[in-house]
Parts: structure tokens; C-alpha cells; sequence
């Protein structure tokens, strides 16, 4: 076989080696990457004194909502979504704040479970950019949220809100 030819077969390799390693890189992340995700709920309430809304959405894991009948409202949990890049529902909640995760993962202000324990409402910090939008929807409307992974306090967790149908 021609040098020639074996060096351009050997960089074209060498390029699609580079290429692979930087996608997985990005799918993979680093220790300082803050990646975005987006969840959906139910809007119960828009507090807009404290800039936050009350939201209902629903548990799609058979034991998300274990240990919740003795949370009180008010009580700050642990909220980890199920999905990749866009949450598919509520995956668990957990009184551990604490709760290392690569996942989709966000504190909350628990505010009440369901009678049937499929649903749950919880608060969350409603970011200043957003909050004009967000007053003139009405209960029972459905937002979108953009959140950060992971989420380093109460209020960088969420980045942005939305009307679902807002595509802006």
C-alpha cells in the first residue's frame, strides 16, 4: 500500500477518534459543566410577592412517593425527574437535600401529596426575568421550566419558566 495513502487513511482515523472523544466528553460532562433540562407541570398558584409558584405534577415511579405521608408543607425535598434532557415526570422525592446525582435532580418546597399519591405539589423560586409572564397565567395552566444539573442552591435551580405553549 502507497505512504501516502496510509497516512491519509491513518489522520481521517485519528479525526473521527478526536470527534467521537469530544462527543462523549459533552455526553458525559465535567465536574464544572452545568447542564439544562426541562420539566412541565400544572400551575396551582403564582405567589408574586415571594416570586414563587406552586405547581402539581405527576409521579410516574411505583415508589416516588414513599415516606411523603409525613412530610409536612413547607418542608424542603429533594426532587429528581425522570428522562434524559426533558423530565418525563416525577421520578422520587427525598428529605436528603444532600443527594448526589447526576440526574435531573432540584430542591422543592413540598406542599401536599395526592389522596391517591399519583400527584404532587410542590414551590419553587420563580426566576425575576419571568415573573410578568408567569403572573398573567392562570391557575391550572401548564408552565415549562428550564433547570440546571446540578442545582448548587433553592434559587439557581430553576432558570427559566414559561407557558407550555410558549415557544418563545
Amino acid at each position: 500500500m502507497d505512504a501516502t495513502l496510509i497516512a491519509k487513511r491513518a489522520s481521517v482515523v485519528a479525526l473521527g477518534l478526536m470527534a467521537w472523544a469530544g462527543l462523549a466528553d459533552a455526553a458525559m460532562g465535567t465536574d464544572d459543566d452545568r447542564v439544562s433540562y426541562s420539566w412541565s407541570a400544572e400551575l396551582i398558584e403564582f405567589d408574586a410577592e415571594n416570586s414563587m409558584a406552586t405547581v402539581r405534577a405527576r409521579i410516574v415511579s411505583r415508589d416516588g412517593a414513599e415516606g411523603l405521608e409525613d412530610v409536612a408543607e413547607g418542608e424542603r425535598l429533594m426532587l429528581t425527574w425522570s428522562g434524559i434532557t426533558r423530565a418525563a415526570g416525577i421520578r422520587s422525592l427525598s428529605a436528603d437535600l444532600n443527594v448526589e446525582s447526576d440526574r435531573m435532580s432540584m430542591p422543592v418546597e413540598f406542599i401536599a401529596l395526592s389522596d391517591d399519591g399519583v400527584y404532587v405539589d410542590f414551590r419553587v423560586p420563580v426566576p425575576a426575568s419571568d415573573r410578568e409572564r408567569i403572573s398573567e397565567l392562570e391557575p391550572g395552566r401548564w408552565i415549562t421550566a428550564t433547570a440546571i444539573r446540578p442545582a448548587e442552591t433553592w434559587h439557581d435551580g430553576v432558570t427559566q419558566m414559561r407557558a407550555f405553549t410558549d415557544v418563545s
